[in-house]
């Protein structure tokens, strides 16, 4: 026989070299158990050289967590931020607080110390029921009940309830007609003698002055008028000059009335 290999030799040799590899692993396998070699994919690959997925890469839902834009130009701490936000609880089926677009120092109405003066945040809220934005300042909720005066009616008297357990969080109630029947600070209160303020009894208080003092009616609208009563009673709404003057001629009339009477 030659040296040669034939074309059958050769597929001879094969078909041996595959019945030993078979009965190779039918050996592992039956004594050992399967034998499962992981196969790593080309993307699972990728991942553990530190891809992370696309759902935690920083800033994919940066627009999920930023519920209040904060004015450029504004300097608020977030401690600051988080008790307004704590403080308008109590309004979240009414308003959702959006915007902090500056800032200014007030006086201090709950200190004792005459001057002091407590910074104040200027805010805006999207009330929950048309999404409309409604501007106010954090110490007190004027604006956000007058927006409910006009526009939703039918919800004030709910949303005026709820200022009231907010005010025991630190927001104030607002001044005049849509002030809370609850008790108010005044100075006279402040230094130990007790009253109760209401918008009605400091606007006969003022008329009352106007019309004895002979006091110009001009003066209402001055600033550092109102900027008085502010220190004084920042809860008072200082009337207009032409509410001061009906005023004051209603007063008239009643003391010709009772003049009358005695004659």
């Amino acid at each position: 026989m030659s040296g040669k290999r034939t074309v059958e030799d050769f597929f001879r040799v094969e078909a041996s070299s595959s019945d030993v590899t078979q009965e190779r692993e039918r050996n592992i396998s039956g004594s050992s158990g399967s034998v499962d070699i992981p196969t790593i994919s080309r993307s699972s690959s990728l991942m553990s050289l530190g891809s992370e997925p696309e759902d935690s890469r920083p800033g994919t839902q940066a627009s999920d967590q930023v519920d209040v834009v904060i004015a450029g130009g504004c300097s608020i701490s977030s401690q600051e931020l988080q008790t307004i936000k704590d403080k308008m609880a109590a309004l979240t089926n009414y308003y959702k607080l959006s915007y902090v677009i500056k800032s200014k120092n007030a006086p201090d109405t709950s200190s004792k110390v005459l001057g002091k003066t407590i910074k104040v945040y200027n805010l805006k809220a999207k009330c929950q029921k048309c999404f409309a934005e409604v501007s106010f300042w954090n110490n007190t909720t004027g604006n956000l009940v007058s927006h409910y005066k006009t526009k939703h009616t039918h919800d004030l008297s709910e949303l005026k309830a709820a200022i009231s357990r907010t005010s025991r969080r630190g927001l104030k109630h607002p001044s005049g007609d849509d002030q809370p029947q609850r008790h108010q600070l005044s100075l006279k209160e402040s230094f130990g003698q007790a009253t109760r303020f209401t918008q009605d009894k400091g606007k006969e208080a003022m008329t009352k002055w106007f019309a004895r003092c002979l006091i110009p009616l001009s003066i209402t609208d001055h600033p550092a008028t109102r900027e008085m009563f502010q220190v004084f009673q920042p809860e008072f709404r200082v009337p207009s000059r032409r509410t001061l003057t009906r005023d004051i001629k209603a007063m008239g009339e009643e003391a010709r009335e009772e003049i009358k009477k005695i004659g």
